[in-house]
């Protein structure tokens, strides 16, 4: 008695065989064709086991990126090589930020000044009914934009540039 799994490769290879060839064709010339042709799939692709990536040294995901890459257990080394360069790349253009920005608020915190300002008080401006406007000068911090503050922001401007032209992601600039 054959099995149902046997039934059903009968079956589609008998429906493949009335497609494909011709009525003369025996059931057994198909299933023939029908596994050599999956032979011959199963050549072209390459199935990897967790043991097989255990025995490259990796984690199975760190593996498997790998392997689906094309890569070999030399390579792998470069690419992490390769990888703790950039991320030290970046942490120094984002450290070079940092004291650009740095700079700005110092520059800001000295550009702004106490001054005395003359200040109209009383009047009936003032919501005062009976009474004569007097001017009282009156201490009052303002903003003065400093040399040191654009040259501060020029530098931050320029690092920003020299970012954009060395081709390197626009995120390393931003404050984190």
């Amino acid at each position: 008695m054959a099995s149902s799994r046997g039934l059903a490769i009968a079956a589609l290879a008998l429906t493949a065989g009335l497609a494909q060839g011709s009525p003369e064709e025996s059931l057994g010339a198909i299933a023939r064709r029908d596994r050599e042709r999956q032979q011959r799939a199963a050549r072209r692709a390459k199935v990897y086991t967790v043991e097989d990536l255990q025995v490259r040294g990796r984690k199975p995901q760190q593996a498997t990126a790998a392997v689906a890459a094309g890569e070999d257990a030399a390579s792998t080394s470069d690419l992490d090589r390769e990888r703790d360069e950039r991320r030290a790349l970046e942490e120094k253009w984002r450290e070079r930020f940092d004291q650009a920005r740095q700079r700005i608020k110092e520059a800001e915190s000295r550009a702004w000044r106490t001054v005395i300002r003359p200040v109209l008080v009383g009047g009936t401006a003032s919501g005062m009914i009976a009474g004569k406007a007097v001017i009282v000068p009156m201490e009052v911090r303002e903003f003065v934009e400093t040399e040191e503050l654009r040259a501060a922001r020029k530098a931050l401007e320029d690092l920003e540039e020299e970012l954009r032209r060395a081709g390197l992601p626009p995120g390393w600039g931003r404050e984190r």
